[in-house]
């Protein structure tokens, strides 16, 4: 029996604990609804192939061959996908730095881009509650900077972005993880109709750096008798070494070990081979200085991916809305090396999942082979 595309959404993807709840397939079909950090199929379609299937970033592609299509072959790295430069970034206006995660960069860059013309709206992630966000549509820099801040739960921005870009004039930027900019990514590059339609409206991608992200419901249950999840105003994960969660409630911090947060982790995130947004314009997240945390929690490392990328950094440097400093020594490598870790754990998993170590399920065979086990920067 052929399986339509609900079919293949519902059992390989969802009932695989692939799905990332980026919100494609709700924003596309009436099939599929979405609702703080979870996807769930309503009624069965028959549809043969449908944009769903084509915008589902846990459905079979090749997101080697869409990042080749986009950037110059030699920008590419094997581990991270285009790099044109590195940078360590920050907005110069301090209270965006204050209310933006680490050095504001996004929220900066979001703005500017709206006040300079080169975007109509940003759809970005708000914060819901204490520990969800929902997509947002902005069009001030009011609204920008009321979605400043990291959503470490999935919210379904891609849903977002179609939703609106369905509805209303203008060009669209995106700020997205980097499983929601392969979605993105794919339907820039689909020759189904209705996906065109919505790729004409995407204007700029900027990424997100991700390791994983929490399930609502498992990180309320995993906090509670250590704080109240309901007083949570923020959450920041250090460094690796410091195996913590910052968590920020009402004015002061407290700190959660790792280990008791972990059960919280999203299963799809087991099979992500993407840390650093390959496919965004410009790629954002914290930057790892010589001072240690307290220094590197108030910077970001940026990526410089593509041409409209490079431009808007020169542009947004040149009228003073951030600070460019030149990277520590080594860091581009040790963010390959990083970067390398997440694919090879992915590719690992994946392979433990279909059973088949030449089946890596959404991803082509032979995907990462060409990754070297030594590692960079080590």
């Amino acid at each position: 029996m052929v399986q339509h595309s609900f079919g293949k959404l519902n059992n390989d993807v969802v009932g695989n604990n692939l799905c990332t709840a980026c919100g494609a397939c709700a924003g596309l079909c009436p099939h599929f609804g979405s609702y703080k950090d979870r996807v769930a199929p309503l009624h069965e379609c028959t549809q043969p192939l449908g944009a769903c299937e084509e915008a589902c970033p846990r459905m079979p592609s090749d997101p080697e061959a869409l990042v080749r299509a986009a950037a110059p072959q030699e920008m590419i790295t094997q581990e991270m996908g285009p790099v044109r430069r590195l940078w360590v970034t920050r907005a110069k206006d301090e209270d965006i730095r204050n209310r933006g995660q680490h050095g504001g960069t996004v929220t900066a860059l979001a703005a500017f881009a709206l006040e300079q013309g080169l975007v109509d709206a940003w759809i970005m992630a708000r914060s819901h509650d204490s520990l969800s966000g929902v997509p947002t549509v902005c069009r001030t820099r009011a609204q920008v900077q009321a979605c400043a801040g990291t959503k470490l739960t999935s919210v379904p921005v891609v849903g977002g972005f179609l939703e609106a870009a369905f509805k209303d004039p203008g060009r669209f930027g995106v700020v997205a993880t980097p499983c929601q900019c392969l979605a993105l990514a794919k339907i820039k590059a689909s020759d189904h109709p209705r996906l065109r339609q919505a790729a004409e409206k995407l204007a700029l991608v900027v990424g997100l750096f991700c390791g994983w992200s929490f399930g609502h419901r498992e990180l309320s249950r995993a906090l509670s008798g250590r704080v109240d999840p309901d007083d949570v105003t923020g959450l920041d994960i250090p460094p690796s070494r410091h195996q913590s969660l910052e968590v920020f409630i009402k004015g002061r911090e407290t700190s959660v070990p790792l280990s008791k947060v972990t059960g919280a982790v999203r299963p799809a995130c087991a099979y992500c081979f993407d840390m650093t947004a390959e496919p965004a314009d410009l790629s954002v997240g914290s930057a790892r200085l010589p001072g240690g945390w307290d220094e590197a929690r108030h910077w970001n490392q940026t990526v410089v991916r593509s041409q409209m990328g490079e431009d808007l950094l020169e542009r947004a440097n040149a009228a003073g809305i951030l600070t460019l400093q030149e990277p520590p020594e080594g860091a581009l490598e040790k963010l390959k090396t990083a970067a390398a870790g997440k694919k090879r754990t992915a590719l690992k998993n994946l392979a433990q999942l279909s059973k088949n170590p030449d089946d890596l399920l959404y991803l082509p065979r032979g995907f990462g082979k060409s990754l070297s086990s030594t590692e960079h920067g080590a």
